[in-house]
Parts: structure tokens; C-alpha cells; sequence
């Protein structure tokens, strides 16, 4: 699934797409997913990334790093636009 817009921060712009896969844990729905993230060229920008979808309840923080979070959630909890929103709150883009 492509989701195409731009942020900036530090003028770094790519396009990138994000990779779903799905698992079932102790009946639980959880999906995990690796976002590919626009507009992130620094440390600061994954320090900031990584403290907005840690703010989500419903939404494990694998991994961070310039571009890209791995994360893991349960749909139960919350949605995929909602993480999307966070992400776009903290000005950056899924793309």
C-alpha cells in the first residue's frame, strides 16, 4: 500500500512503501509492519518518530532509524490510520 505526500525536515525527500505481514499471538491479532518513512535525515528525527509511536497505546516500537520503524500493533486497539496520523503529527510522512 503506497501513501504518497511529502514532510520535510532537514530537506531529505524519498519515496518509500510500506511492507505489512500479519500474526496471530494468543488469539490476539497483531500486525507487524515495517513503515518507510519520508522527510527523516537525522537522529533527532528518529528520537522524535520513536516517542510518538511509543505514545500509542496498542503499538510496540521494534526498531527506529533514519526511514524506516518497525513496529508491531493490534488492530483491536488501534488502527492503521491512527498510527499513519501520529507519524504525520510528528511531521513525517509513511509513504
Amino acid at each position: 500500500m503506497l501513501f504518497g505526500s511529502y514532510a520535510a525536515c532537514i530537506g531529505c525527500h524519498r519515496q518509500v512503501e510500506t511492507t505489512p505481514t500479519g500474526t496471530i499471538q494468543g488469539g490476539t491479532e497483531v500486525k507487524e509492519e515495517t513503515l518507510l518513512i519520508d522527510g527523516m535525515s537525522c537522529e533527532h528525527c528518529v528520537r522524535a518518530l520513536e516517542a510518538a509511536l511509543r505514545a500509542l497505546a496498542g503499538v510496540d516500537v521494534r526498531a527506529v532509524e533514519v526511514g524506516r520503524a518497525v513496529i508491531a500493533y493490534t488492530p483491536e486497539a488501534i488502527s492503521r490510520e491512527q498510527i499513519m496520523a501520529a507519524v504525520e503529527e510528528a511531521g513525517f510522512t509513511c509513504v
